[in-house]
């Protein structure tokens, strides 16, 4: 039943490289293109990018944040308010402590 399954898998993906290769012979490119990256990367000891993952968040920020003011200004409302949510689940218990000691 195994060499069934691969075999199938094997005609599939030989299909899929068959298909892939059709389109770009054809011009149309496989539909993906790679992201910009216009800052200047530190690169290691090993010639490999190293990136941190604050870099990472920055740049996936980039793609995810909202152009719409409507949306910009309700995506920072809903930070603001987990913000104040933490806030409030730290600071209940002291206030109630001190509170408790009078």
């Amino acid at each position: 039943m195994e060499s069934v399954f691969t075999a199938l898998l094997l005609a599939i993906e030989i299909k899929r490289l068959q298909a892939a290769r059709a389109e770009a012979a054809a011009g149309g490119g496989s539909g993906y293109q790679p992201l910009a990256s216009d800052d200047v990367e530190a690169r290691g000891e090993d010639g490999k990018e190293e990136r941190t993952w604050a870099a990472l968040f920055v740049d996936a920020c980039k793609y995810a944040w909202p152009e719409a003011m409507g949306l910009r200004l309700r995506v920072l409302g809903c930070v603001a308010m987990i913000i104040f949510m933490r806030f409030l689940n730290l600071a209940v218990p002291i206030f109630y402590k001190v509170r408790a000691r009078r």
